[in-house]
């Protein structure tokens, strides 16, 4: 019985601790209670669903895999500076101030650390903050990453966005628009919030995490399944103390699942649910992992699953991971950055990730190249037309058509002087 009233107790417990918050964040007991605030006050009282994106990345193994796979891809590479000389033609910048910040943002960490950073933030929330520091003159000084779980948008119905209310500890500070960078993914719900690719897995999350809960609490009781004794007949009074004394010696934890269970009097043992092993938990961590990898845009290769994965195959799941979840991240992820830092001053400059460096490590990159080297020697594009496709700096002379089989100029192989029909019919024949 006293234990009985201490589980009671507890339970009590939380519900008051839940209704006390409830109380604090202002909401009468008569409104219809919020998914989101319920879940928050669970989560406070200890209970975890994995709402919280934060809580995944830290305690499920496939969340922080995907997400660092996808966050330290982009770290990674680097980038490229282009502008437009006099002449309207391409060049690259190989010096700029934008390119300096870029590396070493500021004196805590290294560009490398901003990236790795801020495509967490843009996988877990959907959205990801610098904070843009300058001088007395204007000038850019230095790049901040905010943590978005303590980052607040103020909406507003002309401006989209009023402010930005940033709350690292106790204090709140209230940052302008111009002072932050605002990355985001698409949000069919907001306009001024993005979605973390985490959310459309949450499901598959909580499924999994309640399923290591009966698990552990499997091993809690004892390493048994619950189970029934059956008997014939009524069991004489010794039997019967006997049967509970080596019952209750047997659930005393983990490692008495060996000890042998005497049954007397035709008693028999008659199993009532699965085991955790019969009851299918591996297949829901599966789809768990299948649910992450899959909203986030990372193969098995990426999670470090090489079961199976012959050579051929785990290259092209390289290849795809480059072209089909990376270029499309990187590239608006730079588009933004050329808005708000390059464009906002009427620069005609812009930063585009490197990534032929990468795909020149692919197999699979070369019959590109391949398809591009026979347009190049069939005249049907320039040299300079392939080169930017695969990313590469313009050469001089690269704009003309050139033929095989010595890569020369179109307009020296074919004679200007006229032919006549008869000329055209000597030379059929």
């Amino acid at each position: 019985m006293e234990k009985k009233r201490g589980f009671l107790s507890k339970t009590f417990d939380a519900v008051n601790f839940i209704k006390e918050e409830w109380k604090t964040s202002g909401i009468r007991a008569t409104e219809k209670y919020h998914e989101d605030e319920l879940y928050s006050a669970i989560l406070k009282a200890g209970k975890k669903y994995y709402k919280d994106p934060i809580l995944a990345y830290e305690e499920h193994v496939w969340t922080y895999a995907a997400v660092w796979a996808v966050a330290n891809a982009a770290a990674m590479l680097s980038c490229k500076m282009y502008d437009y000389d006099e002449d309207g033609k391409k060049i690259e910048l190989e010096k700029h101030w934008l390119l300096d910040l870029l590396k070493y943002p500021n004196a805590n960490y290294t560009g490398y650390d901003l990236m790795e950073g801020t495509f967490t933030y843009l996988e877990l929330f959907g959205d990801a903050y610098w904070e843009v520091v300058t001088n007395k003159k204007d000038e850019i000084t230095g790049l901040y990453l905010l943590r978005t779980d303590r980052v607040k948008v103020i909406g507003d119905e002309k401006r989209m966005i009023k402010a930005y209310i940033y709350s690292p500890n106790e204090i709140d500070y209230v940052l302008a628009p111009s002072e932050v960078i605002h990355f985001k993914n698409f949000s069919p719900r907001s306009e001024i919030n993005g979605q973390g690719a985490v959310k459309a897995a949450q499901n598959a999350l909580e499924k999994e995490f309640l399923g290591n809960e009966t698990s552990k609490d499997f091993f809690r009781r004892g390493a048994v399944p619950s189970f029934v004794i059956e008997v014939p007949a009524r069991m004489s009074d010794p039997a019967y103390k006997r049967f509970r004394n080596a019952l209750k010696h047997k659930h005393q934890g983990v490692g008495k699942m060996r000890d042998i269970l005497l049954l007397e009097e035709g008693s028999k043992y008659v199993q009532t649910e699965l085991s955790p092993l019969e009851s299918g938990e591996s297949e829901i961590d599966i789809k768990a992992r299948q649910s992450v990898a899959a909203s986030v845009g990372v193969p098995p290769i990426k999670l470090q699953l090489l079961d199976g994965a012959a050579y051929a195959n785990a290259r092209f799941q390289d290849l795809s991971f480059w072209r089909n979840t990376m270029e499309p991240k990187l590239t608006k992820f730079y588009a933004k950055i050329n808005l708000d830092f390059l464009r906002s001053v009427n620069s005609t400059a812009w930063i585009q990730p490197d990534l032929i460096k990468v795909l020149m490590n692919i197999d699979e990159f070369k019959n590109e190249v391949d398809a591009y080297t026979k347009m190049v020697e069939k005249g049907i594009m320039t040299r300079n037309e392939v080169r930017e496709r695969v990313h590469l700096d313009q050469m001089d002379g690269g704009d003309i058509l050139t033929v095989n089989p010595n890569i020369v100029p179109l307009t020296d192989v074919i004679s200007p002087v006229d032919i006549t029909e008869d000329e055209e019919v000597e030379e059929e024949g």
